[in-house]
């Protein structure tokens, strides 16, 4: 059987155990992607230091040990810097607002129905290749 995208694609989901996190587990495995689970900023940097560095992290917005702003910095020190998706338990549009400026590729609250997982999945394989832009490192005419 031939592989498809999202079987190549691995996740690391960065948050202390919760309801919310296994419902995107399940949906990601649902998607056919693989994801492997840290706690804490400390465990994460131990994963994305290895060669086979997951290709997507969702992480809380807070951490026992650091926070989303975190996550970001880790990520971007990897050889090849994973899709970093926010995840936040409630609708904020001003920490939205804040995660994408600061780098993050996205921002999902519950519930995490498959099409919208699908559709962030999505959106991140696409901009993969796509020169990022941050408005805060802009120069100013």
């Amino acid at each position: 059987m031939e592989e498809t995208k999202t079987e190549r694609i691995k996740a690391l989901l960065l948050a202390v155990p919760s309801d919310h996190f296994e419902k995107l587990e399940k949906v990601l495995k649902q998607l056919g992607i693989k994801s492997s689970r840290a706690s804490g900023v400390a465990e994460a940097n131990q994963v994305l230091s290895r060669t086979d560095v997951p290709w997507l992290v969702f992480t809380d917005t807070e951490l026992p040990d650091g926070n989303w702003e975190t996550v970001l910095k880790l990520a971007a020190k990897t050889a090849a810097p994973p899709r970093v998706i926010v995840v936040s338990r409630v609708v904020d549009l001003k920490l939205y607002i804040e995660t994408l400026t600061q780098g993050a590729d996205d921002f999902i609250v519950p519930p995490f129905l498959l099409d919208d997982v699908a559709w962030v999945v999505q959106g991140a394989i696409l901009h993969a290749s796509a020169p990022v832009y941050h408005a805060k490192h802009a120069a100013v005419a």
